[in-house]
């Protein structure tokens, strides 16, 4: 009734507003019934506390009832409470009962943990709902019985032959299927646009195409099942990462479709009917292609199994196994970010829309000119909490914690709507102290900019239970803004909204969601996920791990790019071809030069190339030239290729430049160029840093 005339927030499940939403609800009711229909409240009207606190039942069970028997409510034909007296008595002791059990149960919790109960995982993996439709469809022609049951009987080349048929039959058993699916569904859909077929039907040509060419390899006499897959590995990779991310999208949308549309669904069932089997329906087909793609490394896996190390097959068949294995895993891990990516987006609209709300609650709230709350991260709790400042004079009874603030505030009466702001204490700037035994509900705030012997704030919590709650609540909001994870790494970090999709400079994963999804770093730029932060060094200060090794006086130590590291400062100089470091002519003498130089070039040449302050890791072109744009020029890293070996990346005047760094395993040198090799990648390192790079 409220939420139709006042569009009341929907119930959150979470603690942290559960206080928040049972006021303003209670106080939406309660206005209802003043204002909509005319009730007399000095016959039938409760106290919010005899609702939120579960005190009197009784008497919002007689103001319900008094509500059901109104002009409005007879309208709307809706039974009302029973009229007589007896059976109204007895309605009002069976709810009391009810509710004093439920006071029993929760006790001081209250409502906040109630909320908790009613919570439900919206996300659901379909791929339970049709575990029978690859068993149905892609069964071999021929049952393979367990090889133990055989013995010594079979030849070994008879064994191998038994998994190679079954991914043969059901490799022709799956291309079958996703022909039909063409020509029985896609194509007999006419009330289907062009797009809407694209995005239900999504790459199931190139999905065609693929299986053919899998399906004929295999067939080809005295062909080789390790070869086949791994030259199509790449194209299975790509496919069926695209396909698998997509599969929910295409999923909801038809079921949307068939739902909305009469016409179209009385179509998919005549389609239904044409298909083999018929008891399947689309949904269940589109789903089929994820499950055959984790079938692949099984198969392969029991080939290799039975092929001997001596048979001419065996190492390309065991690297296609270990590549399908790899295949599988990343695309099961990238369809698990892109769904975890897709919660993360919902939930934060959601995040923000209540924000919004609550924003309207309060009044005479003083915020940076432009300024939303919204801006403050995150709301993490709500409710009653009595702040006092260090003269034990009271400032608020209610308080909203964000990432970044909490707000102080008013509560309003009971039937009042709004809250009254009254100041805002920024996270950053307090410590939270130990409670004191004189005060054994609170929680004391130091200022860590002007220190005192007593609290900056003191806030007063109603009981030990909910202490401990707050404290929690604001240490977790602590550790938001000053992420433990970078105690050792040196980083200035500020919670970032990223407006564009943007990845992690550390596991290249995106940020997900629309606002507060990650932090950059003030000194290095670095973009980084909360998680991520103890594993990348600040690029302007490094790591201060001992693991780490010191490469000059200064104590730079490992990161991830840094500009060229000599000994003494020295000048760039820029000709049309080439970059290089010569030095200056104010520089001390030649020979503490030398010297100097010399001292630090064996050190740098001992340590491994891991742990070198230039080297990056595992990292493509693109996030390469990413970090080194912004930089100076002259600043380079080495990263590890992905498919092997190592590369330099240069911002020069005209761009970074990646150079790949070759290598010959026999004689164990690296070169850019035959003209000159080296003993080692740090080797060249020192080499090209005072001389030419052509």
């Amino acid at each position: 009734m409220t939420r139709v005339i006042y569009s009341a927030p929907e119930s959150q499940t979470g603690r942290s507003a559960s206080d928040f939403i049972c006021r303003h609800n209670i106080f939406l009711f309660l206005h209802a019934i003043v204002s909509n229909f005319y009730l007399n409240t000095d016959e039938h009207f409760f106290e919010p506390e005899d609702l939120y606190l579960c005190q009197n039942i009784g008497n919002v069970i007689e103001t319900l009832s008094a509500l059901s028997h109104c002009n409005k409510v007879k309208r709307s034909s809706v039974p009302g409470f029973p009229k007589k007296e007896k059976h109204l008595a007895k309605k009002i002791k069976n709810e009391e009962n009810i509710y004093s059990s439920m006071k029993e149960i929760y006790g001081d919790a209250e409502t906040e943990y109630i909320y908790d109960s009613f919570a439900k995982d919206i996300y659901n993996d379909t791929q339970d709902n049709y575990e029978n439709i690859y068993q149905t469809i892609c069964a071999p022609k021929t049952q393979r019985f367990s090889l133990e049951i055989f013995g010594s009987s079979l030849k070994s080349k008879s064994k191998r032959d038994l998994p190679i048929n079954e991914l043969i039959d059901t490799e022709d058993k799956y291309l079958e299927n996703l022909i039909m699916v063409r020509d029985v569904f896609r194509d007999q859909l006419t009330l289907l646009s062009s797009k809407d077929k694209e995005l239900i039907f999504y790459k199931l040509d190139e999905l065609i195409r693929l299986h053919t060419e899998i399906l004929t390899g295999l067939n080809i006499k005295g062909s080789q099942v390790g070869e086949i897959f791994l030259r199509l590995n790449p194209i299975i990779a790509r496919l069926y990462g695209d396909y698998c991310v997509h599969l929910p999208r295409s999923m909801d949308f038809i079921t949307v479709l068939e739902k909305e549309d009469p016409k179209l669904r009385a179509q998919l069932f005549t389609c239904q009917a044409k298909a083999r089997p018929t008891t399947f329906p689309l949904t269940s087909h589109l789903i089929l292609p994820f499950q055959r793609f984790l079938k692949y490394h099984l198969l392969l896996k029991e080939i290799l199994k039975l092929t001997p190390e001596d048979h001419p097959e065996y190492s390309s068949l065991k690297r296609a196994t270990s590549e399908m294995s790899e295949v599988g895993e990343r695309v099961n891990e990238r369809k698990r970010d892109f769904e975890l990516a897709q919660q993360q987006i919902q939930s934060d609209e959601n995040d923000l829309n209540f924000i919004n709300r609550v924003e309207k609650t309060i009044k005479l709230m003083q915020l940076p000119r432009g300024a939303q709350l919204s801006d403050f991260g995150r709301l993490r709790k709500a409710g009653e909490l009595t702040a006092e400042n260090s003269y034990g004079a009271r400032l608020s009874d209610y308080a909203f914690l964000f990432d970044t603030i909490i707000l102080l505030c008013t509560r309003p009466k009971w039937l009042q709507h709004r809250y009254r702001f009254r100041t805002a204490v920024k996270i950053r700037d307090y410590r939270i102290g130990q409670t004191s035994p004189s005060h054994p509900n609170s929680i004391p705030l130091f200022h860590r900019i002007v220190p005192h012997p007593t609290p900056h704030l003191l806030f007063v919590c109603r009981n030990a239970a909910d202490r401990e709650v707050w404290r929690k609540a604001i240490t977790d909001a602590v550790d938001v803004v000053e992420p433990k994870e970078n105690a050792e790494r040196g980083h200035v970090l500020a919670m970032t909204t990223f407006k564009e999709e943007t990845s992690c400079y550390c596991c290249n994963r995106i940020m997900a969601g629309i606002f507060f999804q990650g932090y950059r770093c003030q000194r290095c730029q670095a973009l980084l996920h909360k998680k991520c932060i103890g594993d990348y060094p600040c690029l302007e200060v490094g790591s201060t791990n001992s693991n780490a090794s010191s490469i000059n006086n200064n104590g730079l130590t490992k990161c991830d790019s840094v500009t060229l590291p000599t000994v003494i400062n020295e000048p760039l100089e820029r000709s049309e071809s080439t970059l290089s470091l010569s030095p200056d002519s104010k520089q001390p003498s030649a020979d503490r030069v030398s010297k100097l130089q010399r001292e630090t070039e064996e050190e740098l040449i001992n340590i491994p190339v891991e742990r070198q302050s230039w080297f990056a890791g595992d990292l493509n072109p693109k996030t390469a030239s990413v970090r080194l744009q912004s930089l100076p020029v002259g600043t380079f890293l080495v990263r590890k290729r992905v498919n092997g070996g190592y590369a330099l990346a240069l911002n020069t005047p005209g761009g970074v430049k990646h150079m790949c760094i070759q290598s010959d395993e026999c004689e164990k040198e690296f070169y850019f160029s035959d003209a000159k090799r080296f003993k080692s990648i740090a080797e060249m390192i020192i080499y090209y840093r005072n001389r030419e790079l052509t």
